[in-house]
């Protein structure tokens, strides 16, 4: 694969991961509690959506860091300092949601 075409995809792919990322703090913050869960269980339709948002900002993230790594491979020694980024950018922002996720506040339940 050319090497404009392995940055044009690790460009894209930090981008995807940190609109990802901040979407599912968004959701995690506004829609979340929105949904219901079902009487007596102990998952619901939005922790399965909540779940799904992180694996996919963990793939995304795993994509983006492996786009940085190809990168780094076929760049000349001029060029291989920016291709860190991807990589820094792929595992940074999947470890700070893994750290907020829990600490963000769901706006929208019901006071206790």
């Amino acid at each position: 694969m050319p090497l404009t075409r392995i940055i044009l995809i690790a460009r894209i792919l930090e981008r995807a991961v940190i609109a990802l990322g901040i979407l599912a703090l968004l959701y995690r913050a506004t829609l979340y509690a929105l949904i219901d869960k079902p009487v007596g269980a102990a998952w619901g339709t939005g922790d399965v959506i909540d779940f799904a948002l992180g694996m996919l900002l963990f793939m995304l993230g795993g994509l983006c860091a492996l786009s940085g790594v190809m990168w780094y491979s076929q760049a000349a020694m001029q060029d291989k300092g920016r291709a860190y980024r991807p990589v820094l950018i792929g595992m940074t922002t999947f470890v700070a949601y893994y750290l907020i996720h829990p600490h963000v506040p769901v706006l929208f339940s019901a006071p206790p």
